[in-house]
């Protein structure tokens, strides 16, 4: 498990049109986030939450040990991504990771669901809540570019404060050019008291 606090440098490259690419800018990344809460966050209790991820990464919510992430817009492959953008993580080696870091305004537990991209340069990829293991694998090869619609990564007890979603690339499958990734947005749903 990875301590909470840790700075670390990440790369935020802004694409060129027409591409994934871009001239580098490093930036130091402090814990934090950005995300939509349904009305009643201010009391405390519990509430359905969602962070788009350039958002994240626009406010330097994004950390990587591995790799580059990046606000790649998507308006040449539709418009089925929120905000017509998405974190594109540049990356090529097993064992990288990347977290984004959300701030939880209230302790429960929380079912958590992940808005992926698909395309034939996509790696496979595994997830931690805060720490704690999803089991559920990702598998982003697809014959062309495409959303994954939402894939559930089950319910864990958070705690109020900051928390981190770790993306883990495991490897690719064989059909696949790539390690890369593309997140669109996470959504956290209450799901009862942490016991």
């Amino acid at each position: 498990m990875r301590e909470e606090m840790i700075k670390r440098t990440v790369s935020i490259r802004p694409p060129e049109p027409g591409s994934t690419g871009g001239t580098s800018e490093r930036r130091t990344v402090s814990p934090g986030g950005v995300g939509q809460r349904t009305p009643g966050a201010a009391t405390g209790q519990p509430v359905q939450m969602e962070f788009e991820a350039e958002s994240l990464a626009k406010s330097g919510a994004i950390q990587t040990t591995g790799g580059n992430a990046s606000v790649q817009s998507m308006g040449a492959f539709g418009n089925s991504w929120s905000g017509n953008e998405q974190v594109f993580w540049n990356v090529n080696a097993v064992g990288a990771v990347l977290d984004l870091i959300v701030e939880v305004p209230a302790a429960s537990k929380y079912a958590v669901e992940i808005y992926m991209t698909r395309a034939p340069d996509y790696g496979q990829l595994s997830f931690e809540i805060d720490g704690k293991a999803s089991g559920l694998p990702f598998d982003g090869v697809a014959p062309q570019v495409m959303p994954s619609g939402p894939t559930q990564l089950g319910t864990f007890p958070l705690l109020a404060g900051t928390r981190r979603i770790s993306l883990m690339v495991t490897g690719k499958n064989m059909q696949s050019t790539g390690y890369y990734a593309g997140i669109d947005k996470v959504r956290l749903y209450p799901a009862g008291p942490i016991n």
